[in-house]
């Protein structure tokens, strides 16, 4: 279930996101807007496929986040609990 619950993470977070790129740009964040949706698309794709590499690749991008993570959103405080929970869920997948 940690790959489906991390699928799911992504899309909340993905949306959550999107809702926030009208406060990215006005803070001209879009740089970093840009970045953290890249890396959900990457993200999702790598797990969708499924194996232990695309998984660990991952999980080595979330550990190299920036803090600075959706910190245009107004939703931050949201966000970085869903990014705790994904770095468990990624990490609960490598394990099993």
């Amino acid at each position: 279930m940690s790959k489906e619950a991390a699928l799911s993470l992504l899309s909340s977070l993905e949306e959550i996101l999107n809702n926030s790129k009208s406060l990215a740009d006005l803070r001209g964040l879009d740089y970093y807007y840009t970045r953290d949706i890249q890396f959900l698309e990457d993200a999702k794709s790598c797990l969708t496929v499924g194996d232990r590499e695309q998984t660990q690749w991952v999980f080595d991008q979330m550990r190299n986040l920036s803090q600075g993570f959706g910190s245009y959103s107004a939703k931050q405080t949201e966000i970085d609990a869903m990014l705790d929970r994904l770095f468990i869920e990624l990490q609960d997948a490598l394990t099993r």
